[in-house]
């Protein structure tokens, strides 16, 4: 890696993460608005398509709130932990150790996620500049780098324990 590479390179990082309010909104506007647009669809005269069209389009809305419960339940509860080398999730009931993220939505104040670890199933994870602003910038950096290439004899670092712990 040459000197510059190194001076640049993102710091280690530990980041909250959870379910969050502006997600919940986020969500639930969206159900919402499919709900009043299968309702505005039924004014205007919708009963003139055939019932297996009515039934489809109802199915299709319930469905999207199915996965959108589904999707919020299984957001995980924790820290993310950028080693420099490798992504760590730890939260209560989950670990997940020598992981890569993928990066599917940026938002500038929210990001999300999807943790893949070779061990277990890919994991989503959405973050929030509002969780720690102080590290957020930090986290970006993370998020958009490589890993460092290790040295031979150099100790694995462990991620520090949370204030108050």
């Amino acid at each position: 890696m040459n000197p510059a590479a190194a001076r640049w390179h993102a710091p280690a990082v530990l980041y909250p993460v959870g379910r969050r309010a502006a997600l919940a909104v986020g969500c639930g506007l969206l159900v919402l608005a499919g709900f009043v647009a299968l309702g505005f669809w039924a004014v205007q005269g919708a009963w003139r398509h055939p019932w297996w069209l009515l039934g489809a389009a109802g199915s299709i809305w319930v469905g999207a709130v199915a996965l959108a419960l589904r999707f919020w339940r299984a957001l995980p509860a924790g820290d993310v932990y950028w080693s420099g080398e490798h992504w760590e999730l730890r939260c209560s009931g989950r670990t997940v150790s020598y992981a890569r993220v993928c990066m599917h939505a940026d938002l500038q104040r929210f990001l999300l996620l999807r943790l893949e670890s070779a061990d277990q199933p890919p994991c989503w994870l959405w973050l929030e500049r509002a969780a720690q602003p102080e590290r957020w910038s930090d986290l970006r950096r993370a998020v958009y780098s490589r890993a460092q290439a290790a040295a031979p004899d150099a100790p694995t670092s462990s991620p520090p324990a949370r204030p108050g712990q």
